[in-house]
């Protein structure tokens, strides 16, 4: 009932549906005030109950679900606006009825071995939670929740904030990444945060905390608070997590094909034209990184490859490679780092060829994405405003890694299905089978096999090299969903988009 209730209102998000709805509810809510001591008095009760549930589910819905619903996807007819106008309404007065209850309720006074019992009300807590992901708030008086008056005013940018004692670094640094999720201007946040981190004393486990859960937001409140020279950013820890996620290291503003010297491979892979985010050059760095397994020996079990200390020098480098990359040599100066975060028990594996193809993958796989995190992704896509939960750090998403060309580097992704499942397959968690995908793969991966394999993908990517037009060639197992009898095939070729401006500048009127 309450699940058909919940997507009625998704569907149609109107008054005309709610307020029926929220006058049924409240009758309900009130059948115990009529006759508290009738002998119909426990089915009142219980009746009320419903209605207190059902409501709350409605609140909690709007909130997570109905907030974040693109308009488009809505009846014209609907006026969503009022629909929110009136829910809210609503929820402030739950909130208020919650407040002079508990202010008249005799609740057990405190003692020394059993502190005075905090009152819950689940229908108030989704009012509350309504209004935050809303932003609706008068802050002339409290919500009934200090951590959501404490989000509020992040969001609203206040520069003096005022917690309770027992404010935690894990509350401190969860309020700050809920404000960031409901807010599209992150001017005053920032504000608000900087000046409050300015106050604390745990200001470095807060920004930890807040890395490992959204690097993007740590990196703005670095940004934002180096030019208004905050003295937090001089603490010793903060200036770490400055170096682990790469903040001071800037992608290199040279030509490729005048870079022929050692260079930071992440001043390279954080370039727009990311010389290394094509399958060929992916290959040929993986081939240089097997090349220098010795350099591993010296490597913690908890580190990985440090993309900015790590440099490599080659010749050819160009976006897209020439020909003439598969007869260069790509040599690589290795460096490692601390993780971030804990790293997930599998990669916590003894110092042998495991433990080092993995670390060539994870450091593969932060290349082709082009971003200094190797657990994430490469398109960076502008989520919708509104509460997310905090669902996903370093640490999970070392569990289930999607590694795909699609989710690394989006539909222009200029590397095969081929390259991420051999990705997928060295870091798969033990235990776990990673689909071959139609393509063939040695029984046991160790260096020897996986440089073969990579040896022999670069020689069919150069017999496949399309060496009039200067274009890469890269084969991609594909299911046609055709029937049997099919007997033609019909094949279109697709010309890139050329010539560019630059073309003209360098070749003439006519590319001649």
């Amino acid at each position: 009932m309450v699940l058909l209730l919940k997507k009625g209102l998704e569907l149609f998000p109107s008054t005309k549906l709610l307020e029926p709805i929220l006058d049924q509810l409240n009758y309900l809510r009130s059948l115990p005030k009529g006759d508290p001591f009738g002998a119909q008095a426990k089915q009142a009760t219980v009746q009320a109950a419903i209605g207190q549930y059902c409501l709350a589910e409605i609140y909690r819905h709007a909130a997570s679900i109905i907030h974040r619903k693109d308009r488009q996807a809505m009846p014209a007819h609907a006026d969503v606006d009022q629909f929110f106008e009136l829910l809210q309404t609503q929820a402030i007065e739950d909130m208020a009825m919650e407040n002079t209850v508990n202010s008249i309720q005799h609740l057990p006074s405190a003692t020394e071995t059993k502190p005075k019992p905090i009152p819950f009300n689940f229908l108030a807590a989704q009012a509350r939670f309504l209004l935050l992901v809303r932003m609706d708030t008068t802050l002339e008086s409290s919500s009934g929740c200090w951590f959501h008056d404490f989000v509020f005013k992040l969001a609203n940018g206040f520069r003096n904030i005022t917690l309770p004692k027992t404010a935690s670094k894990r509350d401190i640094a969860t309020g700050i990444v809920v404000a960031r999720q409901l807010v599209e201007n992150a001017k005053p946040l920032l504000r608000a945060s900087s000046g409050l981190l300015e106050r604390r004393r745990n200001a470095p486990g807060v920004l930890a905390l807040i890395a490992i859960q959204d690097a993007t937001l740590f990196r703005a409140l670095i940004l934002h608070a180096r030019a208004l020279k905050y003295s937090w950013l001089n603490s010793d820890e903060i200036q770490e997590l400055i170096e682990k996620l790469y903040i001071n290291t800037r992608p290199s503003a040279r030509k490729l094909e005048q870079i022929t010297s050692y260079i930071s491979l992440y001043k390279l892979v954080s370039r727009p034209d990311n010389p290394f985010g094509n399958e060929i050059m992916a290959l040929k760095l993986m081939q240089a990184l097997l090349n220098a397994s010795g350099a591993f020996e010296t490597a913690e079990p908890d580190e990985v490859i440090d993309l900015a200390k790590t440099q490599v020098k080659f010749g050819h480098l160009s976006a897209p490679p020439t020909f003439s990359v598969f007869d260069s040599e790509l040599l690589v100066k290795l460096k490692f780092n601390k993780v971030l975060s804990e790293a997930a028990s599998h990669l916590h594996s003894e110092r042998n060829e495991t433990f080092l193809l993995q670390r060539i993958a994870l450091c593969l796989r932060a290349v082709l994405s082009g971003s200094g995190d190797p657990t994430g992704f490469g398109p960076s896509l502008t989520a919708k405003t509104g509460y997310r939960g905090l669902k996903t750090t370093q640490f999970k998403r070392q569990i289930g890694l999607l590694t795909t060309p699609e989710s690394l580097a989006g539909e222009a992704a200029q590397f095969s299905g081929w390259l991420t499942t051999l990705l997928s397959k060295l870091l798969k968690w033990p235990g776990i089978r990673v689909n071959d995908q139609g393509y063939s793969w040695p029984t046991e991966f160790t260096c020897e096999s996986v440089s073969k394999i990579v040896n022999e993908r670069l020689a069919k990517l150069k017999l496949l090299y399309c060496r009039q037009s200067g274009i890469p060639s890269l084969p991609e197992l594909v299911s046609p969903n055709w029937k049997p009898d099919k007997k033609n095939l019909t094949v279109a070729m697709v010309q890139t988009k050329m010539p560019q401006q630059q073309d003209f500048a360098d070749n003439g009127l006519y590319l001649n």
